[in-house]
């Protein structure tokens, strides 16, 4: 089930601050949108009765604790897996940052 959320309490390094929106579980991925629409991908790390910590992988450059849309998906953050991949380099989310381009 999605949950969304409007604002942030904290932004520290890589990691955001919400207060605990019901129905949401730990190593559950986020998206976080950013007032100009840029998203990012991020997951609960912590789980407490009052406070929730989510790691963002893009980093919180630019955030402002009061224009975010936080988005919980439901699931934990998954990628598809393939021969190809092998040797290759990702980023947190699961993108090439490797520059090779294969088919």
């Amino acid at each position: 089930m999605k949950v969304q959320y409007i604002g942030l309490e904290e932004i520290n390094g890589p990691l955001v601050f919400i207060k605990t929106p019901k129905d949401i579980v730990f190593e559950e991925q986020v998206v976080i949108e950013l007032k100009n629409g840029e998203k990012r991908i991020g997951d609960v790390i912590r789980l407490d009765k009052d406070i929730t910590t989510i790691q963002v992988y893009q980093g919180t450059t630019g955030m402002n604790s009061k224009d975010i849309k936080t988005e919980f998906i439901g699931t934990p953050l998954m990628i598809d897996l393939s021969k190809q991949m092998l040797g290759r380099v990702f980023n947190g989310t699961g993108k090439a940052i490797d520059g090779l381009r294969r088919n």
